[in-house]
């Protein structure tokens, strides 16, 4: 296109579903809302303070964007939506179907390093049993008891989290603040979070 990532962005996907929070480089107006975040490590929680911002002008296209969960969630509706929303399509339907397929050959497992020693095995958020689309993590675990198979899911470095499940029209955004990531208490309470989720889902179901 001959553009920047964050003009693309912006005319393509963050403006047309009216993200306003969404941003690499954050307008002056807006910078106030940018919260400080956690560290967790052997001796405790503590604080970062905010520090200046440094403008972007090296874009990567996996990091770096600022947003909020009300903005995440209106860019999973429309996902949900089959890439429809109020005014236009962003994607069309067989993309957005295409992106919960997967990607790997049969032979090839999910699987990473857990890069800090509080995470508990039993909270690794990735599984070498799930399978990956061309956007996020699926699910794919027979032993899993909350979210059903062939649901899209992923993380952030500040153990943000969301799930994507268009069987149900489910859409889950969890933000914390807190690194490094995998963290146990902010995974387990995103866990938590989904479980309440699909159970007030199975509670209207039977009604």
């Amino acid at each position: 296109s001959g553009q920047d990532l964050e003009t693309y962005v912006r005319e393509n996907i963050t403006g047309p579903l009216q993200m306003n929070s969404t941003w690499f480089n954050v307008p002056d107006d807006q910078k106030e809302r940018i919260v400080s975040w956690g560290v967790r490590d052997s001796t405790g929680l503590r604080e970062n303070p905010r520090v200046p911002m440094e403008p972007v002008t090296t874009y990567k296209a996996g990091a770096g964007l600022y947003s909020s969960p009300e903005d995440y969630l209106v860019f999973l509706r429309c996902l949900l939506n089959d890439g429809k929303y109020n005014g236009g399509q962003l994607l069309k339907s067989e993309t957005v179907e295409s992106l919960f397929d997967n990607q790997l050959p049969a032979n090839v497992k999910i699987d990473y390093e857990i890069p800090d020693t509080l995470s508990a095995a039993s909270l690794r958020y990735l599984d070498e049993s799930d399978k990956h689309g061309l956007a996020w993590a699926i699910e794919d675990n027979a032993e899993e008891t909350i979210r059903p198979k062939g649901t899209g899911y992923w993380g952030g470095a500040a153990n943000t989290y969301f799930t994507v499940d268009r069987k149900n029209g489910v859409a889950i955004v969890y933000f914390s603040q807190i690194f490094p990531f995998n963290d146990p208490e902010a995974y387990g309470f995103f866990r938590l979070f989904e479980k309440e989720v699909y159970s007030q889902i199975q509670v209207n179901q039977s009604k």
